[in-house]
C-alpha cells in the first residue's frame, strides 16, 4: 500500500475559473451648467462598456492595452474593489 502525502497548499487547493459577460463601469461626471441654459446637466464617463471574458484555473492570462485603456479598473471592478463610480 502506497503511502500518502500530507495535504500540502498545492495539492488540496482546487482552481477558480472566473468568467463574466455585460460588465459595464462608469463614472459620473461633475455636473455643469451649459453657456446658453441655466439647468445643470449630469453625464457620465463610460469606463468598461459591455465587457465579456473569462480566466481560466492553471492558465496564465495577460491584460494588454494602452495606457487608460481600462486594465486597471477592470481588474478593480472583477476583485469587488470598485462597484461604483
Amino acid at each position: 500500500r502506497q503511502k500518502e502525502e500530507p495535504p500540502t497548499p498545492l495539492n488540496i487547493m482546487a482552481g477558480v475559473n472566473v468568467a463574466f459577460a455585460g460588465l459595464t463601469y462608469e463614472v459620473p461626471l461633475k455636473k455643469r451648467k451649459e453657456k446658453r441654459s441655466k439647468e445643470e446637466t449630469e453625464s457620465a464617463l463610460t469606463i468598461l462598456h459591455s465587457m465579456s471574458g473569462s480566466f481560466l484555473s492553471g492558465r496564465m492570462t495577460a491584460l494588454m492595452g494602452p495606457s487608460g485603456a481600462g486594465k486597471s479598473t477592470l481588474l478593480d471592478v472583477l476583485a469587488g474593489r470598485k462597484n461604483s463610480g
